[in-house]
């Protein structure tokens, strides 16, 4: 199926570029036929799948990467995440978009793991709170914030000497 690509102009001269046809889809708007009182809850349920379809090859990744199927040395962190949104940026703004989206979802996600720098493991001691019915004493908690910190700042460092170790410049 072939997508029209459509131009518009508007009265100031700022041109919009678009695509029209059924089933086409670019920056995940698609032409479907559908009921007003539908449109909505299609589009959040067509959006919501493929948000869950991502989530699952992430974390298929991940299971890859701690069974050693796939190479630690394929982990980005801000170089990389540059370089490819240059690369995306470069096949145009729809493919931009929709990378930074993918780089969004993926941050909420690590930072919803139960690390306790991070909002998971803040959440992991709210859970802990209600299990106990008290809170962790001062002592247990800032021996784990510490703990998490320290794993955030290795895994940080981590990726970014890989990231600095990948580039050209060293003939890789």
């Amino acid at each position: 199926m072939s997508c029209l690509d459509l131009t518009f102009r508007r009265y100031y001269g700022k041109e919009f570029k678009g695509a029209l046809a059924r089933g086409c889809e670019r920056l995940g708007i698609r032409v479907t036929r559908t009921k007003p009182r539908h449109a909505w809850t299609n589009g959040f349920v067509e959006r919501l799948q493929k948000t869950i379809l991502h989530e699952h090859w992430r974390i298929a990744f991940r299971r890859q990467y701690f069974t050693g199927r796939r190479s630690l040395q394929e982990l980005g962190g801000p170089v990389k995440i540059a370089k490819f949104s240059g690369e995306q940026l470069s096949l145009g703004w729809v493919n931009f978009v929709q990378f930074a989206a993918l780089v969004s979802i993926n941050l909420a996600f690590i930072n919803l793991l139960p690390i306790p720098a991070l909002d998971g493991g803040h959440l992991a001691f709210y859970a802990a709170e209600a299990v106990r019915r008290k809170p962790l004493g001062p002592r247990s908690q800032e021996w784990a914030f510490r703990t998490g910190i320290a794993f955030v700042l290795a895994l940080m460092l981590f990726v970014t000497i890989n990231d600095v170790a990948s580039l050209s410049l060293f003939g890789s």
